[in-house]
Formats: C-alpha cells, structure tokens, sequence
C-alpha cells in the first residue's frame, strides 16, 4: 500500500537534528548537500512557502525496519486509535529519521502518526510525542504517487529551501490529506502535503 509515495520520500528524507551528540553528528553528516539542489538547473517552484508550525502532540507508532511493514502500520495505529478512543486528527503522516542509503533495510527508523486534538493519555503500542520544529517548508502535491510524478515535486521543495537560504532540520513529514485511491490508469492518487522542518542558513551569503 502507497509503497511507491514512502520509497520516494525516504530517497529525499532527512535525519533527524535531536537527540545525543552522538546521533546528532550521524545525522549532519546524513543531510543532503543543498549547492548540489540550488545548482539543479530547473525552474524555482514558487508554490513552496515557509510557515510556522506551533508544537503540537502525537500519537505515534515507532516502527524499525522495511518500509514495506506500510500498510500493517497503519492499519494497527488506525485500530489502537480506536481502541484507546483517543480524539485525533484524521489525517495519518509519516515521519522518516534515516538516510536508507546509508541504512540497512532491518535498522531503518520510522513512525505512523496522527496528530492528538490536546494532550491526552497514549497506551503501548502508541506512544505520546510532541512536535517542536516551529518552521517548516511546505508543498502541496496532487496526483499519482509514482517515480515519475512526485520525484520532481520532492525535488522542487529541496531547491526552492536551498535557493531560498533555507536548510533542513529535521524529519521530513508526508501528510495525507485524502486518501488514495486508483484512477482509470490504475495509478494511485491522492493529495499530500509534504512539510521540511527548516532554519535560515547563517552561513549563507
């Protein structure tokens, strides 16, 4: 399920700027190079904006491992949602920590999260998270979840950061805000929002 649409997000994810030193040096040295985007030679995508992200908490689901555990993980956040009658959000997103190319398929870190209304009482297999990146790059994608058609959307979004004097700092974040469902080609669609946390590059000229 929507495997294409995660493949192509972790091809582009950014690890995560938090925890001991010790991950946070593994994780600088996982970002991506931003001259290598700014120097792209294709038209800046102006639809991207930057805009503040008040902190907010979430159920989350940690998953290590394949991303093809997809369409399990989401199935068993939906039933503990329910289960433990927590008042979300209904939109699910995924939030991705490692660079899977320099991570094995078995050591790979991820989550399946929806966002709480207010803070509330989280029980195993969920745990309860707070979101603190306060900036984020934002694009909206609409259209099939294919190579072909969202790897220029993922593209466009690092660019326009990098053009912009931005660089990432955190996870990167595929929102669903509908569903997908297949159209007359038996493609995939749906609309996402794919969010970047971001801070301005000091050591941009």
């Amino acid at each position: 399920m929507k495997k294409l649409v995660f493949l192509m997000v972790i091809a582009l994810s950014v690890s995560m700027l938090t925890g001991s030193p010790a991950a946070q040096e593994k994780s600088k040295k996982a970002m991506p190079d931003m001259n290598k985007f700014k120097e792209m030679k294709m038209k800046t995508d102006e639809s991207v904006e930057v805009k503040e992200m008040p902190s907010f908490f979430y159920c989350s689901l940690e998953i290590t491992g394949s991303y093809e555990q997809h369409e399990t993980a989401f199935n068993t956040l939906n039933s503990e949602v329910n289960k433990q009658k927590l008042k979300t959000d209904p939109a699910i997103f995924g939030i991705y920590f490692d660079n899977p190319s320099m991570t094995s398929a078995e050591e790979l870190h991820w989550e399946v999260a929806m966002e709480l209304k207010e803070k509330q009482t989280v029980k195993k297999p969920l745990k309860l998270k707070e979101w603190k990146f306060p900036l984020v790059a934002l694009k909206h994608y609409e259209g099939p979840f294919n190579e072909d058609a969202l790897g220029p959307a993922f593209m466009a979004i690092f660019k326009w950061i990098a053009v912009n004097g931005y660089i990432p700092t955190g996870p990167m974040i595929e929102k669903y805000i509908s569903m997908p469902e297949k159209n007359k080609a038996g493609e995939l669609c749906g609309k996402i929002e794919i969010l970047i946390p971001v801070k301005k590059n000091d050591s941009s000229e």
